[in-house]
């Protein structure tokens, strides 16, 4: 009697480690899925763009980091998000698929903001918004720097397809070449205009309103052109 008892309580003890074992595990695995969704890069190592064979990424940042997204019809707070900069598209995880990227297309989303990540490179939030909402130019976002009531001063990221610099591959290969613009509008006649990113472009676009010399340096501009930019467009407001 007493054997068939101290079988029965370590066959419960085992059942109870097995149960807790499973799902501790099962936890594990959603919390991994959640936190690093499969990688869209097919398992080639490049992508397949326009008959082309292209390496590297089109990514603002090729992690998934923490950001809200908004529309007309629906806000999304919270969510893991990553920007693709060629296709304009928003990649997000939603709670329901937590193992599947799922995607907004330009023009789905009136803005959406990325969460300042430092160990990400994101040194400050950022809040991109679509094109047609601020009458910028195009069908892409743009990234708000600084809004004035004056003036304010927007960054677009865009990538193009170009041929890598070694050549030593097919003739069909390509790489992602990720570029950044300065755009500023002035706000009394909603009129938007690329300008340089250098202390001479600046200098020079903005010489018949206010001397920016003092305010826009070279080392700055070298260091940290947003936050340089920043500070000419709080001065252009005074």
């Amino acid at each position: 009697m007493h054997l068939l008892k101290r079988n029965y309580w370590v066959h419960f003890f085992c059942f109870l480690l097995c149960f807790f074992n499973q799902a501790h595990a099962q936890q594990d695995v959603v919390l991994f899925q959640y936190k690093t969704p499969k990688n869209s890069l097919p398992v080639t190592g490049h992508y397949q763009i326009e008959g082309y064979r292209v390496k590297g990424d089109p990514y603002y940042r090729p992690e998934f980091v923490l950001g809200d997204m908004y529309s007309a019809v629906e806000t999304a707070k919270n969510v893991y998000i990553r920007f693709d900069v060629y296709y304009q598209n928003v990649e997000f995880i939603s709670s329901a698929n937590k193992d599947q990227v799922l995607v907004k297309e330009p023009a789905d989303l009136d803005s959406f903001l990325i969460y300042k990540k430092e160990d990400k490179l994101i040194k400050e939030d950022i809040r991109m918004v679509y094109a047609p909402i601020i009458g910028a130019p195009g069908k892409c976002y743009y990234g708000c720097l600084y809004k004035g009531s004056k003036y304010s001063v927007y960054k677009r990221f865009t990538a193009e397809l170009v041929t890598p610099i070694d050549r030593t591959g097919r003739p069909d290969d390509r790489v992602f070449e990720r570029q950044t613009e300065y755009w500023y509008v002035t706000e009394s006649k909603k009129e938007f205009k690329k300008v340089t990113g250098t202390v001479a472009g600046v200098k020079k676009e903005f010489k018949d309103i206010k001397d920016v010399s003092e305010v826009v340096k070279a080392g700055n501009m070298f260091k940290n052109a947003d936050a340089a930019m920043v500070k000419v467009f709080a001065y252009l407001n005074e």
